[in-house]
């Protein structure tokens, strides 16, 4: 370990690591490089592209390759809206460098409002309460009211499935209107489509609530207005691939456990070397109604678990552990 320029403060670690035969890894930002950037957005008025890279708050929006203003789509307006204030991210500019602050998942949402060339602090609406995005449920919301109105509303981002299941209507040419069956699906599968590509697919959403409401909790974020859906890239890095190829070489299994949707984690996976053919990914849901002997199963079988919670990720590594 000297001779590779590793310093052990541990010695008995290096025994450890020895003898590993499995290693749980996280995705966003383990295996991807945690740069994200939004590049697609799905609403009611169609499919968008979004160019631009990193942290550089300058891009273009385009719809079927022709070039758009997007504030005149009242949709990707109120996405924008929801961005920046469901949003406790900051950029800072240092000369021609951007440097983020907060979470690379909020960061890339606020750089998305930024490129349609709004601001935070400019927006007709201000900030009231905030709920920070929970593991557990997966998603995060604000309360805010307008300057002018006092008019309220929650704004939410979390999960696809998660958003979708909640709305009951969505966001067309500026009118709240109700979310059908057949709708709802066709979401569902255009959000799918973008994680099968591997982008990391959230769900943005409003709800209109009473003045009199001062605080933002779990069980308001129901009844939601569906505004869109939004697909972020997060390469994997460079050097992944390579350490991927020297585990399974060294005998160690490497299996990944991510609170990111299963496509997504399947589509990384495949780039990254650490699975092909048929894959089966579990997700918490699937791992909550199995039996002891069936997530036995599952964790000696499966290398990707998908939408799963810390807690269920430490149950994981101790099925592993037991094994």
């Amino acid at each position: 370990m000297a001779k590779r320029n590793a310093i052990i403060r541990h010695l008995p670690a290096v025994e450890t690591l020895g003898v590993a035969t499995v290693i749980a890894t996280d995705k966003t930002g383990t295996i991807t490089q945690n740069s994200m950037t939004a590049e697609k957005i799905i609403t009611s008025e169609g499919e968008f592209n979004v160019t631009g890279d990193g942290w550089m708050p300058l891009g273009r929006f385009m719809k079927d390759k022709e070039l758009i203003n997007p504030l005149k789509i009242p949709s990707l307006k109120k996405t924008f809206s929801i961005s920046l204030l469901c949003n406790k991210s900051n950029l800072l500019r240092k000369e021609d460098i951007y440097e983020p602050i907060g979470d690379p998942t909020e960061v890339a949402l606020l750089v998305l409002g930024r490129k349609s060339g709004l601001r935070k602090e400019e927006l007709p609406e201000e900030v009231l309460d905030d709920f920070s995005f929970n593991s557990e449920l997966k998603l995060r919301a604000t309360l805010i009211k307008e300057k002018s109105t006092n008019k309220k509303q929650i704004y939410s981002i979390g999960a696809f499935e998660k958003i979708i299941s909640n709305s009951y209507y969505y966001e067309k040419q500026g009118k709240k209107t109700r979310l059908s069956p057949q709708e709802k699906k066709n979401f569902l599968e255009k959000a799918n489509n973008l994680a099968k590509k591997g982008l990391r697919v959230l769900a943005l959403a409003y709800k209109d609530v009473s003045n009199s409401t001062n605080a933002v909790s779990p069980n308001q974020i129901n009844n939601m207005v569906l505004v869109s859906i939004v697909g972020m890239k997060d390469p994997p890095r460079k050097e992944v691939k390579e350490a991927i190829k020297k585990t399974k070489n060294a005998g160690i299994r490497v299996i990944i456990n991510t609170g990111d949707n299963e496509q997504t984690a399947i589509a990384i996976a495949e780039e990254i070397g650490l699975v092909c053919g048929k894959i089966k990914a579990y997700t918490e849901n699937e791992l909550e109604k199995m039996s002891d002997s069936e997530f036995n199963q599952a964790v000696r079988e499966s290398n990707i678990f998908a939408r799963v919670s810390p807690k269920t990720k430490l149950k994981i590594v101790q099925k592993l552990q037991e094994q």
